[in-house]
């Protein structure tokens, strides 16, 4: 017989696994690279309010992609947003920081902080890049150990950043909170749903589509009520969840910022 699976809730730890070091000294301008995803966008928040408190007088600036930019710019720790583009060292040039956080794993921003001359910068030592770093972060993200939200503090912490509570500051459009009540509302989700987002895009190791969905049914058979999120890359994922009944939610990026 298969086993079933069990519910078991987990809370962060707030400790990051990097001892804090000493934040950079004489930083006007610190960015912090997050060029790929939207949910590792979005679960780097607690480490950019975190690096915001470190650096308190500093312009905090944080380089996404275009299509998350409207995303970013709710993002209350963060005074400018920067957008990739073809020449990313360009881009980071014309910002000037003075220190960098590296919190994405690709080589592109890392080259290009280079490039840009940026040199004090924490980033991942797991990678054939981390040269281009100054201050490393030893740890591996496959192995699924800690929460993506760890690996950003850590990585936060590395360049400074003190430890603290876990928060998600996002100033969220009050029309679009009033559309996601009313979404809430119409599908009998409650004001405070858990949220469930089957799709990875590949960013890390992902379930089969079924075992979502039986966490889903699980969950509302628990009383506790459940929203599956889609994004335009997730139709693998959405295929266990065609013949059930749970409302799936998929709406532009202040929506989802509202219902999260």
């Amino acid at each position: 017989m298969e086993a079933q699976p069990e519910l078991t809730q987990v809370r962060a730890r707030p400790e990051p696994a990097v001892p804090p070091a000493s934040p950079y000294g004489d930083v006007a301008r610190l960015l912090v690279v997050r060029d790929d995803r939207l949910g590792d966008g979005v679960l780097s928040l607690p480490a950019i309010a975190r690096l915001r408190r470190a650096y308190p007088n500093a312009e905090l600036g944080l380089l996404v992609q275009p299509s998350l930019a409207s995303l970013a710019s709710m993002f209350r720790p963060v005074d400018r947003v920067l957008e990739t583009g073809d020449d990313l060292a360009a881009t980071i040039r014309a910002f000037g920081p003075d220190a960098a956080v590296c919190v994405s794993r690709r080589p592109g921003a890392a080259l290009a902080l280079r490039r840009a001359g940026v040199h004090r910068v924490a980033g991942t030592g797991r990678r054939w890049f981390s040269f281009v770093f100054d201050r490393r972060v030893v740890a591996s993200r496959r192995r699924a150990t800690r929460h993506e939200v760890e690996h950003a503090l850590d990585l936060a912490a590395c360049a400074g950043a003190s430890t603290g509570g876990i928060e998600f500051p996002i100033a969220v459009p009050d029309p679009a909170r009033a559309r996601v009540r009313r979404w809430l509302d119409a599908h009998g989700a409650g004001p405070r749903p858990l949220v469930l987002h089957p799709g990875t895009a590949g960013s890390c190791p992902g379930w089969p589509p079924e075992r979502g969905q039986q966490l889903a049914e699980r969950l509302r058979a628990a009383g506790r009520p459940v929203v599956v999120t889609q994004g335009p890359a997730d139709g693998e994922a959405m295929r266990a969840f065609a013949t059930t009944d749970l409302p799936v939610f998929h709406h532009e990026l202040p929506e989802l910022a509202a219902l999260l």
